[in-house]
C-alpha cells in the first residue's frame, strides 16, 4: 500500500500542472478588492504574473513597494509553473482550482505585508503610535469583511 502511494506520488510531482491562467483582469479585481478591504486604497497595487526563477526559491510570490510614489508591485507564480514549484518542494501538484486560491492567497498575503510596512519603518518614538494605527486598520478591515460590506 506505502509503495503504491508513494508511486502515486512520483508519478503525479512528474506531470505537468494544467491550470486555467487566470487573467490579468482578474488579477487586477483582487488587488482592488484586497486592497480596498485592507485600506490600501491610497496605494497602486499591480500584480504580475511571473516565472518561478524569478521569485525567492521555496516561494510563490514577492512584492516591492515604491513608498515615495504609493505603488506596490505584487509577483505571483504563473500557473503552468506550479507544477515546477511541486517537484522543487517534493509536494503533489496542486489542482487549477488550488492554483488559483493560491494566487488569491499570495495577493493577500502581499498585501498584508504592505499593511504592516509602517512598523518596520516607524522609528522608536512612533512604534507604538504606530502599531495602534494598524491595529485600527486591520481591526476595520476583518469587521467590514464579517459585515459583508
Amino acid at each position: 500500500m506505502l509503495v503504491r502511494r508513494l508511486a502515486l506520488i512520483i508519478i503525479l510531482a512528474s506531470l505537468p500542472t494544467f491550470a486555467s491562467p487566470i487573467s490579468q483582469v482578474k488579477l487586477d479585481k483582487l488587488a482592488v478588492y484586497w486592497s480596498h478591504v485592507l485600506r490600501l486604497d491610497d496605494w497602486t497595487v499591480y500584480v504580475d504574473q511571473v516565472s518561478l526563477d524569478q521569485l525567492p526559491e521555496g516561494t510563490s510570490g514577492a512584492s516591492h513597494p515604491v513608498p515615495e510614489l504609493k505603488i506596490f508591485q505584487i509577483l505571483v507564480l504563473r500557473p503552468e509553473d506550479y507544477g515546477k514549484l511541486a517537484k522543487a518542494d517534493g509536494t503533489l501538484p496542486l489542482s487549477p482550482k488550488a492554483i488559483n486560491r493560491d494566487i488569491e492567497d499570495t495577493v493577500v498575503h502581499e498585501l498584508i505585508h504592505l499593511r504592516l510596512r509602517d512598523l518596520m519603518v516607524a522609528d522608536d518614538a512612533h512604534l507604538k503610535s504606530t502599531e495602534e494605527l494598524t491595529v485600527v486598520r486591520l481591526t476595520g478591515a476583518l469587521m467590514k469583511l464579517k459585515k459583508g460590506k
